[in-house]
């Protein structure tokens, strides 16, 4: 029996330890993400010049036709969405999971888990923030004739979420509260109002 436990803490162990790289690699790639793309965004801005924007890292990825767009955001917004999401009586709270994940691995785990967990999720939102910037300054590029048919075609990010929030109306109060940005906030919240509620 001992030798069973054993095996059930190690992999137990193991199995934190590659979730925790897991979401520690993201935050890096979202750091990367992040430092290509806001000074070439701000360089947009300033003189409206779209080629570099263009080029940067984020827009590379979101119009690669490897990934899955609105898989992504779907998945953006799950993921903000837990901390404020309210549990059903069957479901455990989030502490509850990353604890059993944890309980017999070494103290290291035990302790870093629940902040690299709060900080994938800021990771996550910043993405959001950058991906609905990028779309921002591409609709402005596309007012001044600057995007050709190079640049491709892609649903905006504030589409997608109006969609899934108008499917998932348990998503609504969560993703408000998690989503931290106000303008952007505001802009959700907007044209959600237009497009979703009866004249």
């Amino acid at each position: 029996m001992d030798l069973l436990a054993a095996v059930v803490d190690n992999t137990l162990s193991q199995v934190a330890l590659e979730l925790l790289a897991e979401m520690i690699l993201f935050e890096y790639l979202i750091t990367i993400l992040e430092a290509d793309f806001l000074p070439r965004n701000q360089a947009f801005l300033a003189n409206s010049r779209w080629i570099p924007l263009r080029e940067s890292f984020l827009n590379k990825l979101l119009g690669s036709r490897m990934m899955n767009y609105k898989g992504l955001v779907k998945d953006c917004l799950d993921v903000i969405s837990i901390p404020f999401t309210p549990m059903d009586h069957d479901s455990e709270p989030l502490e509850t999971i990353s604890s059993k994940l944890t309980e017999s691995s070494d103290l290291a785990l035990d302790l870093s888990f629940p902040e690299v967990q709060k900080h994938a999720c800021e990771a996550v939102r910043k993405l959001l923030v950058m991906m609905m910037e990028l779309d921002s300054s591409r609709k402005k590029a596309d007012t001044q004739n600057l995007t050709t048919r190079i640049d491709g075609q892609r649903f905006a990010v504030v589409d997608l979420i109006l969609d899934e929030l108008s499917y998932n109306k348990d998503m609504i109060s969560p993703f408000l509260q998690a989503f931290d940005e106000p303008e952007l906030k505001m802009e959700i919240v907007s044209q959600f109002l237009q497009k979703y509620t009866a004249k």
